[in-house]
C-alpha cells in the first residue's frame, strides 16, 4: 500500500498470493467470430481460430478442471468442466460468410453445465466488485485467485438456480 492512498471501495485489496482452485477462463472472442459461442455451448466446447501456435493457446487444462466462458458484451455466461486434456483439430464453430471453414480451429472439450441468460451474466465490472479483476485480454487461462474463483463459480450457480 502506498502511504497517503487509500482503495476504492469497488477495487476491494485482494492478495495476488491465493491458491489456485483449477479454475480457467476462456475469452469467446466476440469480436472476430460473432455468434460463435452458441455452436460452443451446443457442443460442448472451448474452439479457437486463426492462432499461429494453434492448439497451445488452449492447452494447459486437465480432466476435471472448471472452466468459465466470458463473452463480450456479456460477461461471464457459462460454467463447466473439461472432459479431457487434448485440444483437438476441429472445425464447424468457425465459417466466415459464406459459411466457409475458417483456418486453425482447435477444439477443447468440455461439459457446459450452466449456460445464464445475457440478463445473468456476470459482468466484469460486477466481478470486480466481488474483488476479481477479470484477465479479458487471455483467450484461455488460469483464475490464479483461488477463493474468489471460487466466490463468482457460487455466484453463477445461484444466478441459475433462480433463472
Amino acid at each position: 500500500m502506498i502511504d497517503g492512498v487509500t482503495s476504492s471501495p469497488e477495487t476491494p485489496e485482494v492478495s495476488d498470493e491465493q491458491e489456485w482452485a483449477g479454475h480457467w477462463i476462456f475469452n469467446t472472442n466476440e469480436t472476430h467470430a460473432l455468434g460463435a459461442y452458441k455452436k460452443m455451448f451446443e457442443n460442448n466446447l472451448a474452439a479457437i481460430y486463426g492462432y499461429d501456435d494453434g492448439p497451445n493457446m488452449l492447452e494447459g487444462a486437465e480432466e476435471g478442471d472448471k472452466i468459465m466462458a466470458y463473452v463480450n458484451r456479456q460477461g461471464l455466461k457459462t460454467l463447466g468442466t473439461i472432459k479431457g486434456s487434448e485440444v483437438k483439430k476441429g472445425e464447424g464453430i468457425f465459417l466466415d460468410e459464406d459459411g466457409n471453414q475458417q483456418p486453425g480451429e482447435y477444439h477443447l472439450e468440455v461439459d457446459w453445465e450452466i449456460i445464464l441468460p445475457e440478463e445473468k451474466a456476470i459482468t466484469s465490472r460486477q466481478s470486480k466488485e466481488m474483488g476479481y479483476n477479470l484477465p479479458l485480454g487471455l483467450t484461455f487461462g488460469k483464475l490464479l485467485q483461488g477463493e474468489l474463483a471460487n466466490k463468482i463459480e457460487e455466484e453463477m450457480r445461484e444466478r441459475a438456480e433462480k433463472n
